[in-house]
């Protein structure tokens, strides 16, 4: 599949499969995931998104940046996490990212 920017606003996601963006991992430029359930930073499902530039999980329920959250997305450019509840931001959160 050739999708490039993928939007999911609003809805009950909650979860990311770890194989969920296996599919279109390597093209994909835009993840676009706000005002979903989302607790947790999908870190596993991420690692695959090795040329994916921009993350918006804005309006989420986050609290917590875990450990290498981020780690694989090497081509991360700007990230959004406004709107969530986060409390904690340990130490290598944004290991594995280069930019």
């Amino acid at each position: 599949m050739d999708i490039r920017h993928l939007f999911i606003t609003n809805t009950n996601l909650a979860i990311l499969d770890e194989a969920s963006l296996t599919a279109i991992a390597s093209k994909l430029d835009i993840l676009d995931l706000p005002q979903n359930r989302i607790i947790n930073i999908p870190t596993k499902a991420l690692a695959h998104l090795h040329s994916t530039r921009i993350l918006n999980i804005q309006h989420n329920n986050i609290t917590v940046l875990h450990g290498k959250a981020f780690a694989g997305m090497k081509q991360l450019q700007r990230l959004s996490l406004y709107g969530n509840q986060i409390q904690q931001i340990e130490n290598n959160a944004f290991e594995g990212v280069e930019r």
